[in-house]
């Protein structure tokens, strides 16, 4: 099974169940997807996949050329779980299936999103009560070999190690912008804190101290360097 990834990163650790549910049952690339969807919608640059349920479907007839069905609305049909629905559905069609706070997709009795696919009554999301389901006209069954699973222990290592790596060459970079020297202590109200992070998208206080105690606090550039000249 080839990971799907989105800049590097899998789909396992990002919060794109739809764009991925998407993307997989269009036969389409997850990057392009999740793309184009940031595109679309004027998304930041630090969104993470999480997408509203009309925009979505609104995506999927106008850029991919897909009608969806609206099958199945818990605000006015009887209740059922997401296995109840999948036993009563043609197994050849193509489903997107939405519970509180997720989406999988359907086809052939298997449920897939980012972490599983597997057969419904397997899946830890098949008791779930169901909310809406949408029927995708035209979209490929799915391919017979998984396209989804967990990510293995020496998976998830590496992209601890690499985000560390990111995130060290991130600090480097800031203190040398912002002419910080990383290695000396800051010391404020009587307390020692180390510098161990930056953090881009907190635009006001980007540098990450953490005091011994294991407290972490925010500071901007402007007074941490205050603090580290009044030290000196």
């Amino acid at each position: 099974m080839e990971r799907a990834t989105i800049k590097g990163t899998p789909v396992n650790l990002m919060g794109c169940c739809g764009i991925f549910a998407t993307a997989t049952a269009l036969g389409k690339n997850v990057e392009h997807v999740f793309n184009n969807y940031k595109d679309r919608y004027n998304k930041r640059a630090n969104w993470k996949g999480s997408t509203y349920r009309r925009e979505l479907i609104k995506m999927i007839e106008e850029d991919y050329g897909h009608t969806c069905e609206l099958v199945y609305d818990y605000t006015v049909d009887r209740p059922k779980t997401v296995a109840k629905f999948a036993e009563t559905v043609d197994r050849d069609d193509v489903y997107l299936v939405y519970i509180r706070g997720h989406v999988m997709l359907l086809n052939d009795g298997r449920l897939v999103d980012q972490n599983h696919d597997c057969y419904m009554f397997r899946m830890r999301y098949a008791g779930r009560t169901l909310e809406y389901a949408y029927k995708i006209h035209g979209a490929p069954r799915l391919p017979d070999h998984p396209v989804s699973g967990e990510l293995t222990d020496k998976e998830r290592a590496r992209v601890i190690m690499e985000n560390k790596v990111d995130e060290a060459v991130a600090l480097l970079d800031a203190a040398k912008r912002h002419d910080v020297d990383i290695d000396k202590p800051v010391r404020i109200d009587g307390v020692d804190w180390k510098i161990v992070g930056y953090k881009k998208r907190n635009s006001r206080y980007p540098f990450i101290l953490k005091a011994n105690n294991g407290r972490t606090a925010k500071i901007s550039p402007f007074f941490l360097k205050r603090k580290l000249e009044a030290a000196a």
